[in-house]
């Protein structure tokens, strides 16, 4: 894990590869970095609890950043169709 082993820079650089598209297509996503440990973590969380949980903690004009996060590496949120499932327009039920 990255965590585990910050030096393990050929992770880091994959992850920051994938994300930098979306921070370059809208500086404003920026916004939601000020809340990525804005609330109580559970260092047992899943990625989708993990990101579920920091999109809960921002702002409601910047929740759909947290939303591209995990799209960009395919994670569905809990009780949300997974990226590809949406892409194709379909919704879980509620």
């Amino acid at each position: 894990m990255l965590q585990a082993n910050a030096e393990r820079r050929d992770g880091n650089t994959i992850i920051a590869q994938e994300l930098l598209p979306l921070f370059k297509a809208d500086p404003a996503a920026w916004q939601a970095v000020r809340h990525l440990h804005g609330w109580l973590r559970n260092d047992r969380a899943t990625l989708a609890e993990f990101l579920s949980s920091w999109r809960q903690a921002c702002p409601v004009d910047v929740r759909s950043v947290v939303r591209r996060i995990a799209d960009v590496f395919g994670v569905a949120l809990p009780g949300e169709a997974t990226p590809r499932a949406r892409a194709r327009g379909f919704q879980r039920p509620r």
